[in-house]
């Protein structure tokens, strides 16, 4: 005889009893219960689906009426079982207990059947050992989804939100660069920011500068280099960490007061990126989701994802940028988590006069602009054109082209490129050129 699926029918006599007592109790019953698949009973499911539409019908709950919307073949014997439930309520004081405990027992069952799915699919011969991981990562997160929330509490919503507000807004991430932060207020936590551009922008320069000034104030930062590897993007960071080196001369020739810089530097870089945790070697949507679920940073920066192998999307780019930014936007949303995502911008671009970046540059899909919180370009008109007296090699434009929580605008902000630094202006960019005899390089 085959073993029952975990259940608890006394509690689900319960539930139903005490609802049947006192109808105004199945709001409380319902936060917990929100289908009648969770009851193990298929009669007990029958009574729960029909005192639900009664209730949403704003008609009476009671055995009468009950009965009367049941099936006929069914009428009488539930007519007399519900009656012998109620004869067994004494108190409707355990009514959450109850329904916890119901709701616990469905949560056992699914796990169970997912549990049995996997080991179906595993007797395949052509069935990986990579698939049952992810397979058995997506069945027990949606069994995570569908568990009841608890419902929904104004008077709890208004005191988070007030206290929120009142601390200066602890949902909101600053980037560090005080011209893009004036622009954009900072990041929210649950969002999604893009930065995007064409090669020779430097967007994974923004982005490194925003992996050392999100460091600095001690954020968890959790990056996916899906170009550069981790060495080369650790390179950088020491070039912007330090006083004089560049990153030319790191590759190519350093000489021995570089060398001397380079390690008096170790110990403190090791303290200050001790929060980062990066991966060069993630290439998949699955995995990154699961190391970003098992490390919960505060932020994730993922460059880039153009790149990101999305299983079952092979063929169709457009339809896995969808995919990606879903399941980002969702893992930003449960996790409480910042994310930014970098994307390339269409070669279209090029073929304009000012090469300046707008929305419809976005290359892949629309679900970038849709998804994201704000949608930020990096613009660097000197690499269009040097001879241009009004193009500063020193100057980028950082652009807005969407900002949810605000309005779109730009900020020029100050480079240079073999120091892998932004500064907050032009003007000091130029002037740490001069100072370390850095013009012309």
């Amino acid at each position: 005889m085959p073993k029952a699926y975990p259940h608890d029918l006394e509690m689900e006599k319960s539930v139903i009893g005490q609802v049947l007592s006192d109808p105004e109790k199945y709001e409380e019953a319902s936060k917990h219960i929100h289908s009648p698949s969770m009851f193990y009973s298929q009669d007990h499911r029958t009574i729960w689906r029909t005192i639900t539409a009664l209730r949403k019908n704003d008609r009476a709950i009671d055995i009468m009426t009950l009965c009367a919307e049941l099936p006929t073949a069914k009428r009488d014997d539930i007519r007399y079982y519900l009656t012998g439930l109620l004869d067994d309520v004494y108190t409707t004081g355990n009514l959450n207990a109850h329904a916890s405990e119901i709701v616990d027992k469905w949560l056992l069952r699914e796990c169970v059947r997912a549990s049995v799915k996997i080991k179906d699919s595993i007797d395949d011969p052509a069935y990986k050992g990579i698939n049952a991981i992810r397979d058995i990562q997506e069945r027990f997160d949606s069994i995570l989804r569908s568990r009841p929330s608890g419902g929904f509490d104004i008077s709890n919503l208004i005191a988070s939100t007030t206290e929120n507000v009142m601390s200066g807004g602890s949902n909101v991430i600053k980037f560090g660069l005080g011209a893009l932060d004036n622009l954009t207020g900072g990041m929210t936590r649950g969002e999604i920011s893009v930065v995007a551009g064409r090669p020779g922008q430097f967007k994974t320069t923004l982005i490194i500068n925003m992996v050392s000034l999100l460091s600095g104030n001690g954020h968890r930062v959790l990056v996916f280099n899906r170009e550069m590897t981790n060495e080369e993007m650790m390179k950088k960071l020491f070039v912007i960490e330090s006083k004089s080196l560049t990153y030319s001369r790191i590759r190519t020739n350093m000489s021995e007061s570089d060398l001397q810089e380079w390690e008096g530097m170790t110990s403190r870089l090791t303290k200050k990126y001790k929060n980062l945790i990066m991966y060069d070697n993630i290439m998949d949507l699955d995995g990154t989701l699961a190391e970003i679920k098992r490390i919960k940073p505060d932020v994730v920066i993922d460059d880039y994802i153009g790149l990101i192998n999305v299983r079952g999307c092979e063929d169709d780019r457009k339809v896995a940028i969808d995919t990606v930014m879903r399941k980002y936007k969702w893992t930003a949303k449960t996790l409480d988590l910042c994310v930014i995502a970098v994307s390339q911008l269409n070669r279209k671009i090029e073929m304009r006069q000012s090469g300046r970046p707008v929305l419809s540059d976005l290359r892949d899909s629309g679900s970038i602009e849709q998804d994201a919180e704000m949608v930020m370009f990096t613009h660097y008109p000197y690499a269009k054109n040097p001879t241009d007296e009004s193009a500063s090699k020193n100057s980028v434009e950082l652009i807005l082209g969407k900002n949810r929580y605000g309005n779109p605008g730009s900020a020029h902000v100050g480079i240079l490129g073999d120091r892998c630094k932004f500064y907050e202006t032009p003007e000091m960019a130029t002037t740490d050129a001069i100072s370390q005899g850095l013009i012309g390089v």
